[in-house]
């Protein structure tokens, strides 16, 4: 869909009950950034601990992916969607292999 398409249709969204949400890189100023009666929400990039969590997820714990996870941490640049398309496109380019062990997270039982 083109920049110009988008915009003609956000012209006539205060016609209706919609809400249409868009999402962009931090550094996009084009004609959708600033649409009247617009609102921006920026959201924090992961830091590393957080990347670290979700390359974890997406990956599993094995040592013999530690390289990987920094290398993809790395390139995603704090961007989840960015992580998770490149564990996506390497797994189905069948660049990686094997199971990824699932996380197990220890259940609080009430006292």
């Amino acid at each position: 869909m083109s920049e110009s398409l988008v915009a003609d249709f956000l012209s006539v969204v205060p016609q209706t009950q919609s809400l249409v949400l868009i999402t962009h890189r931090p550094d996009y100023r084009g004609a959708l950034s600033s649409t009247p009666g617009g609102q921006t929400i920026s959201l924090a990039s992961l830091n590393d601990s957080e990347s670290a969590i979700l390359m974890a997820d997406l990956l599993g714990r094995d040592p013999s992916v530690d390289g990987l996870t920094a290398q993809i941490a790395e390139r995603a640049a704090g961007n989840p969607f960015f992580a998770q398309e490149i564990v996506r496109d390497l797994a189905d380019r069948r660049v990686l292999q094997g199971q990824r062990e699932p996380i197990r997270v220890p259940i609080r039982r009430p006292r």
